[in-house]
């Protein structure tokens, strides 16, 4: 959690230097919407630290090794049309696509079927975790 927390406050304040480089000053009713979304990423995020720390201690430092280069691929993978369907089943892919929130001039009907798209991931991630504790108990017990 330590390490997450720490992720989250680094998502926030590179968020807000890329904005105030972009776009200075930064405009009021813009800040909420930065700290959401950087807030939303950060969130995707933990699901990756537990699944490394997973793999971690299953297979050491190659386990997790080896699955952070086959996330890497999925990420890249996940920004293509191949995974229009089914990014949502990839966690590597849920922070890349946090783009769409970003993009001028989108639909609201995109929009909102991306965030419904998003409260799955967030399902997800409560599975996720929920497997990571009953994992750690396993191998503490």
């Amino acid at each position: 959690i330590f390490y997450w927390l720490l992720y989250f406050i680094e998502i926030i304040g590179v968020s807000l230097i890329f904005y105030l480089i972009i776009d200075f000053p930064i405009k009021t009713y813009i800040l909420p919407k930065i700290i959401l979304v950087s807030t939303l990423f950060s969130i995707l995020g933990f699901s990756l630290y537990q699944i490394t720390f997973i793999f971690s201690l299953k297979w050491n430092t190659s386990g997790a090794l080896i699955i952070g280069i086959f996330g890497v691929i999925l990420a890249f993978l996940g920004i293509t049309s191949l995974f229009d369907n089914y990014w949502v089943l990839f966690p590597w892919t849920w922070q890349i696509r946090t783009v769409i929130f970003w993009q001028p001039n989108i639909s609201k009907l995109i929009l909102n079927i991306s965030k419904i798209e998003y409260l799955v991931c967030l399902c997800l991630i409560f599975v996720i975790s929920m497997l990571s504790i009953a994992i750690c108990k396993k191998w503490e017990g």
